[in-house]
Protein backbone atom coordinates (compact mmCIF):
# COMPACT_ATOMS: atom_id res chain seq x y z
CA UNK A 1 0.00 0.00 0.00
CA UNK A 2 1.33 3.54 -0.58
CA UNK A 3 -0.09 6.75 -0.46
CA UNK A 4 -0.35 9.52 -3.02
CA UNK A 5 1.76 12.52 -2.23
CA UNK A 6 1.52 15.61 -4.28
CA UNK A 7 3.46 18.57 -5.13
CA UNK A 8 7.04 16.73 -4.26
CA UNK A 9 9.77 19.12 -5.34
CA UNK A 10 10.74 18.72 -9.01
CA UNK A 11 6.84 17.42 -9.91
CA UNK A 12 5.16 20.56 -10.77
CA UNK A 13 5.77 20.62 -14.45
CA UNK A 14 5.06 23.44 -16.90
CA UNK A 15 5.00 24.23 -20.91
CA UNK A 16 6.24 26.89 -22.60
CA UNK A 17 8.05 27.69 -25.54
CA UNK A 18 8.52 27.16 -29.19
CA UNK A 19 11.27 26.90 -31.72
CA UNK A 20 13.50 24.60 -34.06
CA UNK A 21 10.36 24.26 -36.32
CA UNK A 22 11.91 22.21 -39.41
CA UNK A 23 10.09 22.00 -42.62
CA UNK A 24 9.90 18.90 -44.80
CA UNK A 25 8.01 18.56 -48.15
CA UNK A 26 6.56 15.56 -49.44
CA UNK A 27 8.29 14.06 -52.76
CA UNK A 28 6.48 13.77 -56.09
CA UNK A 29 7.73 10.37 -56.62
CA UNK A 30 10.80 7.46 -56.60
CA UNK A 31 12.99 10.31 -59.53
CA UNK A 32 13.01 12.79 -56.58
CA UNK A 33 16.81 13.88 -56.09
CA UNK A 34 16.46 15.64 -53.06
CA UNK A 35 15.08 12.65 -50.74
CA UNK A 36 18.58 12.39 -48.49
CA UNK A 37 19.54 8.81 -47.89
CA UNK A 38 18.52 7.04 -45.04
CA UNK A 39 20.69 7.18 -42.08
CA UNK A 40 22.48 4.40 -40.69
CA UNK A 41 21.75 3.37 -37.47
CA UNK A 42 24.52 3.56 -34.64
CA UNK A 43 27.04 0.77 -34.24
CA UNK A 44 25.21 -2.10 -32.42
CA UNK A 45 21.65 -1.79 -32.97
CA UNK A 46 20.20 -4.13 -35.02
CA UNK A 47 17.38 -1.74 -37.29
CA UNK A 48 16.90 -0.28 -40.70
CA UNK A 49 15.78 3.03 -41.13
CA UNK A 50 13.96 3.27 -44.24
CA UNK A 51 14.37 6.36 -46.90
CA UNK A 52 12.19 9.15 -45.97
CA UNK A 53 8.75 10.14 -48.46
CA UNK A 54 9.82 13.55 -47.80
CA UNK A 55 12.78 16.06 -49.46
CA UNK A 56 15.62 17.26 -47.16
CA UNK A 57 14.44 19.17 -44.50
CA UNK A 58 14.79 22.92 -44.12
CA UNK A 59 15.00 25.16 -40.66
CA UNK A 60 11.77 27.66 -40.37
CA UNK A 61 12.68 30.75 -38.90
CA UNK A 62 10.40 33.31 -37.10
CA UNK A 63 7.55 30.97 -35.84
CA UNK A 64 5.81 32.58 -32.71
CA UNK A 65 3.09 29.94 -32.33
CA UNK A 66 2.31 26.20 -33.07
CA UNK A 67 -1.02 25.21 -32.19
CA UNK A 68 -2.61 21.83 -32.12
CA UNK A 69 -6.20 21.89 -32.31
CA UNK A 70 -7.89 18.13 -33.05
CA UNK A 71 -11.17 18.11 -34.53
CA UNK A 72 -13.70 15.43 -34.28
CA UNK A 73 -13.91 12.66 -31.63
CA UNK A 74 -17.54 13.65 -30.36
CA UNK A 75 -19.96 11.89 -28.89
CA UNK A 76 -23.52 10.95 -30.26
CA UNK A 77 -25.80 9.39 -27.94
CA UNK A 78 -27.94 6.84 -29.46
CA UNK A 79 -31.69 6.41 -27.07
CA UNK A 80 -33.63 3.37 -27.25
CA UNK A 81 -36.81 2.83 -24.58
CA UNK A 82 -36.64 5.97 -22.81
CA UNK A 83 -33.14 5.41 -21.83
CA UNK A 84 -29.45 6.53 -23.22
CA UNK A 85 -28.72 2.92 -24.86
CA UNK A 86 -25.19 3.84 -25.60
CA UNK A 87 -22.85 6.37 -27.12
CA UNK A 88 -20.69 6.35 -30.51
CA UNK A 89 -17.47 8.38 -31.08
CA UNK A 90 -17.06 10.54 -34.10
CA UNK A 91 -13.26 9.94 -35.80
CA UNK A 92 -10.70 12.31 -35.10
CA UNK A 93 -8.62 14.37 -37.03
CA UNK A 94 -5.77 16.21 -36.20
CA UNK A 95 -4.47 19.92 -37.40
CA UNK A 96 -3.77 23.01 -36.06
CA UNK A 97 -2.13 26.43 -36.94
CA UNK A 98 1.52 27.39 -37.42
CA UNK A 99 2.11 31.57 -36.61
CA UNK A 100 5.14 32.91 -37.76
CA UNK A 101 7.03 36.33 -38.75
CA UNK A 102 8.44 34.54 -42.18
CA UNK A 103 8.37 31.22 -43.82
CA UNK A 104 11.03 29.34 -46.28
CA UNK A 105 10.46 29.52 -49.51
CA UNK A 106 10.70 25.74 -50.10
CA UNK A 107 7.23 25.95 -48.20
CA UNK A 108 5.44 27.94 -51.08
CA UNK A 109 4.42 25.04 -52.70
CA UNK A 110 2.41 24.13 -49.75
CA UNK A 111 0.87 27.10 -49.52
CA UNK A 112 -0.60 27.08 -53.40
CA UNK A 113 2.22 29.38 -54.90
CA UNK A 114 4.36 27.93 -57.48
CA UNK A 115 7.71 30.12 -58.54
CA UNK A 116 8.05 30.84 -62.28
CA UNK A 117 11.11 32.91 -62.97
CA UNK A 118 11.54 34.14 -59.29
CA UNK A 119 7.65 35.44 -60.02
CA UNK A 120 5.30 33.40 -57.33
CA UNK A 121 2.06 32.20 -59.15
CA UNK A 122 -0.85 31.57 -56.94
CA UNK A 123 -3.80 29.36 -56.78
CA UNK A 124 -2.10 26.34 -57.56
CA UNK A 125 -1.83 23.10 -56.10
CA UNK A 126 -0.79 22.55 -52.46
CA UNK A 127 1.56 20.50 -51.70
CA UNK A 128 1.57 18.36 -48.46
CA UNK A 129 4.12 18.47 -45.91
CA UNK A 130 5.69 17.00 -42.28
CA UNK A 131 7.32 19.31 -39.76
CA UNK A 132 9.04 18.75 -36.44
CA UNK A 133 9.43 21.34 -33.36
CA UNK A 134 10.21 21.56 -29.88
CA UNK A 135 8.95 23.16 -26.78
CA UNK A 136 10.12 23.81 -23.25
CA UNK A 137 9.28 21.89 -19.96
CA UNK A 138 10.08 23.13 -17.05
CA UNK A 139 9.50 22.21 -12.94
CA UNK A 140 9.80 24.11 -9.81
CA UNK A 141 13.47 23.06 -9.41
CA UNK A 142 14.64 24.03 -12.92
CA UNK A 143 12.89 26.18 -15.55
CA UNK A 144 15.05 24.17 -18.16
CA UNK A 145 13.92 20.59 -16.96
CA UNK A 146 13.61 19.46 -21.06
CA UNK A 147 11.79 19.42 -23.74
CA UNK A 148 8.85 17.77 -25.93
CA UNK A 149 9.76 16.99 -29.50
CA UNK A 150 6.61 16.81 -31.93
CA UNK A 151 6.20 15.15 -34.85
CA UNK A 152 3.31 15.84 -37.67
CA UNK A 153 2.66 14.33 -40.78
CA UNK A 154 0.75 14.36 -43.91
CA UNK A 155 -0.09 18.05 -43.38
CA UNK A 156 -1.91 20.28 -46.10
CA UNK A 157 -2.60 24.24 -45.64
CA UNK A 158 -6.10 25.88 -46.15
CA UNK A 159 -5.62 29.52 -47.94
CA UNK A 160 -5.08 32.26 -45.70
CA UNK A 161 -5.06 35.89 -45.40
CA UNK A 162 -1.99 38.09 -44.80
CA UNK A 163 -2.84 41.77 -44.38
CA UNK A 164 -0.22 44.74 -44.93
CA UNK A 165 -0.57 47.54 -42.70
CA UNK A 166 0.89 51.43 -42.66
CA UNK A 167 3.54 51.99 -40.83
CA UNK A 168 3.21 54.31 -37.81
CA UNK A 169 3.81 55.85 -34.67
CA UNK A 170 4.13 52.23 -32.87
CA UNK A 171 4.72 50.22 -35.75
CA UNK A 172 5.01 46.22 -35.56
CA UNK A 173 5.62 43.08 -37.51
CA UNK A 174 3.08 41.51 -39.75
CA UNK A 175 2.91 37.82 -39.19
CA UNK A 176 1.45 34.59 -41.49
CA UNK A 177 -0.76 32.19 -40.30
CA UNK A 178 -1.44 28.96 -41.43
CA UNK A 179 -4.43 26.73 -40.51
CA UNK A 180 -3.62 23.20 -41.18
CA UNK A 181 -5.15 19.50 -41.17
CA UNK A 182 -3.29 16.35 -40.89
CA UNK A 183 -4.45 12.59 -42.56
CA UNK A 184 -3.38 10.00 -40.27
CA UNK A 185 -0.15 7.24 -41.82
CA UNK A 186 -0.18 3.90 -40.73
CA UNK A 187 2.49 2.76 -38.10
CA UNK A 188 2.99 -1.21 -36.74
CA UNK A 189 2.00 -1.59 -33.57
CA UNK A 190 2.60 -5.02 -31.95
CA UNK A 191 -0.99 -5.07 -29.71
CA UNK A 192 -2.69 -4.53 -33.43
CA UNK A 193 -4.92 -2.74 -31.32
CA UNK A 194 -4.14 1.43 -32.02
CA UNK A 195 -5.52 3.07 -34.72
CA UNK A 196 -3.45 5.24 -37.49
CA UNK A 197 -1.54 8.37 -36.35
CA UNK A 198 -0.04 11.78 -37.30
CA UNK A 199 1.41 13.11 -34.26
CA UNK A 200 4.18 11.60 -32.14
CA UNK A 201 5.42 13.67 -29.09
CA UNK A 202 8.69 12.31 -27.04
CA UNK A 203 9.00 14.41 -23.61
CA UNK A 204 12.94 14.33 -22.52
CA UNK A 205 11.70 14.65 -18.49
CA UNK A 206 10.38 10.77 -18.73
CA UNK A 207 13.89 9.43 -20.08
CA UNK A 208 16.65 7.87 -18.79
CA UNK A 209 19.28 10.64 -18.87
CA UNK A 210 16.52 13.46 -20.54
CA UNK A 211 17.90 15.57 -23.59
CA UNK A 212 21.38 13.33 -23.28
CA UNK A 213 19.12 10.14 -23.48
CA UNK A 214 21.09 8.41 -26.34
CA UNK A 215 18.60 7.49 -28.64
CA UNK A 216 16.83 10.80 -28.33
CA UNK A 217 19.94 12.34 -29.28
CA UNK A 218 20.38 10.18 -32.30
CA UNK A 219 16.48 10.56 -33.36
CA UNK A 220 17.06 14.77 -33.31
CA UNK A 221 20.22 14.14 -34.95
CA UNK A 222 18.35 12.40 -37.84
CA UNK A 223 15.37 15.38 -37.59
CA UNK A 224 17.43 17.91 -37.76
CA UNK A 225 20.84 16.76 -39.32
CA UNK A 226 24.28 16.28 -38.31
CA UNK A 227 27.89 16.01 -39.88
CA UNK A 228 26.69 12.59 -40.95
CA UNK A 229 23.35 13.08 -41.76
CA UNK A 230 20.74 15.14 -43.81
CA UNK A 231 17.48 16.36 -42.16
CA UNK A 232 14.76 14.33 -42.38
CA UNK A 233 11.46 13.11 -41.29
CA UNK A 234 11.36 9.74 -40.44
CA UNK A 235 8.24 7.52 -40.62
CA UNK A 236 6.06 7.12 -37.26
CA UNK A 237 7.69 3.27 -37.13
CA UNK A 238 11.54 4.07 -37.38
CA UNK A 239 10.88 6.91 -34.88
CA UNK A 240 9.63 4.01 -32.52
CA UNK A 241 12.16 1.86 -33.45
CA UNK A 242 15.06 4.24 -32.65
CA UNK A 243 13.24 5.12 -29.11
CA UNK A 244 13.21 1.58 -28.28
CA UNK A 245 16.97 0.98 -29.68
CA UNK A 246 19.25 -0.69 -27.05
CA UNK A 247 22.81 -0.55 -27.02
CA UNK A 248 24.63 -3.21 -28.58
Amino acid sequence: MAKMLFDQAGTRKFHTGVSALALFVMGTGSSDTDIPDAPTAPTGSTITISKSLYKQGVPWNGITTATNSPSGGDATDLWADNIKYGSMRAAEQSGGTIECYQYPIEFEPCNGNLIVNDVVVGQQARQKFAFAYKSNVGNDINADAGEILHLVWNSSTSPSEHSNNTVNDSPDAGTFSFQYTSDSVGWTNPSQTAKPCSTMDIDTTTLTNGKNNTNYKFLCDCIYGSDSIDPQMLSPDDVLAIMGMSAG
